[in-house]
């Protein structure tokens, strides 16, 4: 049996669906809460003794939209999909999403 992908041509409408994917798949995962540590995991100025730095870490930018198009407002900002690949051990620095958020979808580990 052979199955046909049909893959949208358009970037927007990769990107609807990917985030329309994303969406269901978040509704149907359990919860995961940033910013919350495990009792037994919680240590006093643990972020200043992080690195600042990406370890252990791949990301490829999948698709970029230039946002510039919607006003003064977007400049020089652009709406990315990308893949990143976290090792065991890897460390994503401490960062803040206050001003641009984002979704993310954790398809295998924890």
């Amino acid at each position: 049996m052979f199955l046909k992908v049909i893959a949208p041509r358009n970037p927007i409408k990769l990107v609807l669906a990917f985030g329309l994917l994303a969406s269901a798949a978040a509704f149907a995962a359990a919860p995961a809460h940033a910013g919350e540590c495990p009792v037994d995991q919680v240590a006093t100025n643990a972020v200043q003794s992080m690195p600042s730095a990406p370890e252990g870490v791949t990301d490829e930018v999948i698709s970029t939209i230039d946002l510039s198009t919607k006003g003064d407002a977007w400049k020089g900002n652009r709406f990315r999909l990308r893949k990143l690949v976290v090792q065991p051990g890897g460390v994503v620095p401490w960062h803040d999403h206050s001003t641009r958020p984002a979704n993310i979808l954790v398809v295998e580990g924890a």
